[in-house]
């Protein structure tokens, strides 16, 4: 969604070069993130040769930081050849040769690396040397990223690069687009809860289940609209499973279009996101946008998307007291409600495009 709409942006003062892994169609694209690229005859899509998309097919899903690598050195061989006024990666720290403007999501050269990332087989001098042997194969140098003008899309992502590359970086939240058809007013939503994510541990769905189950124990008469994308089949199937078990007040939604999605959403008045030290958390923002009241774990990059203490918690108990208490006590729940119509402003996708232009004025 970032490089779609960064590609929006610079569309509108520049010929714009897009490499990506694979053809796409620009209606596609349009369609899934509500840009119009197909309208514009600024924008053309270079793809790596397909004997090289082959040959990584295997790794698709897994080995990213080499395919990455590997496509960051193909890009330098086309920054030489085309020479442009201008170079933006949303991909994360990026070396092309000349200083560009970067979008960073999570350093993914920081090390160590989250608890999330690693899995049981990940024996780490094994690691080290794999992430080693991509730096060497991409041509990456640290020194020639500090260069950069880079940019992050939460504090708490700020902390991580300025730790590591010891450089500043600049946050600009991500554009956050929501079909505002799909919000209804409060008087008219269900009394339910939504949670999305993807359906994968870090994203703590079993514990979103049992904040709203321990709710119901205690008088309230909510229900829970489960949404996600597929992630980690296990998962899934414990999700499933706790579903089930709990009743018919559970719905799960799997892989829904993004329409159905704000639809559903729009219906709830509240939100819940379970997941620690997220590095933003672009479903809060949407959740603002469509008029839900958000409440989310009191670290990473939601906290900063709700700017308000009262819509944070540590615990399954917090959670629950939180929810519970503006559900009892109307004015507290129209003074949350006006402070999140005024947050999901933050996150308009005009106000990213201004903002990322004036960065890239500082590189031409």
């Amino acid at each position: 969604m970032v490089g779609i709409w960064a590609a929006q942006a610079l569309a509108r003062d520049y010929k714009v070069t897009i490499l990506s892994w694979q053809p796409e169609e620009l209606s596609r694209l349009d369609a899934l993130y509500g840009t119009r690229l197909a309208d514009s005859p600024n924008i053309d899509i270079v793809c790596a040769p397909g004997w090289l998309t082959r040959v990584l097919a295997p790794a698709r899903g897994h080995l990213s930081l080499l395919r990455s690598m590997v496509l960051m050195r193909f890009g330098r061989g086309l920054v030489a050849r085309l020479k442009p006024a201008l170079v933006v990666s949303t991909a994360g720290e990026t070396d092309l040769g000349q200083p560009l403007v970067q979008y960073i999501h999570y350093p993914w050269m920081a090390w160590p690396r989250p608890e999330v990332d690693l899995r049981w087989y990940h024996w780490i001098p094994a690691v080290l040397f794999y992430r080693w042997l991509a730096a060497v194969i991409g041509g990456y140098s640290k020194e020639r990223v500090r260069r950069n003008v880079s940019l992050v899309n939460s504090e708490w992502t700020c902390g991580l690069f300025e730790k590591w590359y010891e450089v500043p970086a600049t946050v600009l939240y991500p554009p956050v687009i929501v079909e505002q058809t799909a919000k209804l007013p409060w008087t008219d939503r269900d009394n339910a809860v939504v949670c999305i994510g993807r359906f994968s541990p870090e994203k703590r769905l079993l514990e979103a289940i049992a904040i709203v189950q321990k709710l119901r124990a205690a008088g309230y008469d909510l229900s829970l609209q489960l949404c996600g994308l597929p992630g980690d089949d296990d998962y899934l199937r414990q999700v499933r499973v706790a579903a089930e078990r709990a009743g018919t007040w559970v719905n799960l939604h799997v892989e829904l279009p993004r329409q159905q999605l704000f639809e559903i959403a729009g219906r709830c008045r509240y939100g819940l996101h379970a997941m620690i030290d997220e590095h933003f958390g672009i479903v809060v923002a949407e959740m603002l946008q469509l008029g839900c009241l958000p409440f989310v774990h009191c670290s990473g990059g939601p906290r900063e998307i709700v700017a308000e203490e009262r819509l944070t918690w540590n615990d399954a108990a917090e959670a629950a007291a939180r929810i519970s208490a503006c559900i009892d006590d109307p004015a507290l729940c129209a003074d949350l409600r006006e402070h999140a119509e005024m947050r999901g402003e933050y996150f308009s996708a005009e106000m990213f495009m201004r903002e990322l232009m004036d960065h890239c004025a500082r590189l031409t």
